[in-house]
This record gives structure tokens, sequence and C-alpha cells, in this order.
């Protein structure tokens, strides 16, 4: 597997011994609509194509070998071998 670093925000600590829950945000584009936007300015001739991100969010339970993680804190997990 090849070395992954995630960088979210802790949800929940205390609940597990030596474990805390982390969400880990990422911005998408939907795949079959696009979720495209056509927006025109002072020039009608020059339509402005923006495409609107979609928040997806994945929840991992990490390691915290000192219960120290708290809450609303922003860590940086990586995967070890």
């Amino acid at each position: 597997m090849p070395p992954m670093a995630f960088q979210g925000l802790v949800t929940k600590a205390g609940f597990m011994n030596k474990t805390a829950t982390v969400s880990v945000s990422r911005w998408v584009f939907h795949k079959i609509t696009g979720k495209v936007r056509r927006v025109s300015f002072s020039i009608p001739a020059v339509p402005l194509t923006l495409l609107q991100r979609i928040e997806r969010t994945k929840k991992y339970l990490i390691h915290d070998e000192k219960n120290g993680a708290l809450p609303r804190t922003t860590i940086i997990s990586s995967n070890t071998q």
C-alpha cells in the first residue's frame, strides 16, 4: 500500500481507550451532472462555466497512544508498516 497522509478534524476523543475519531473532508465534482452552473457577466457573448463542488466526509478511527487528542483539533495521520 502506498504511503498516505490525511489531515482531519478530531470529532471524538476519550470515549474509547487509545482511539480517536477523525473526520477527513475532501471536495469532489458530481460525476454525472458535474453540477455545472452557467453565469454570464456584462458581456453576454462570453459565458463563464462554474463547477460547484460537493464536500465528502469520511470518518477514521486512529490510534492515540497517550490519549492526548482533544476534540476540534486538526491532526495529520499517516499509515505505517
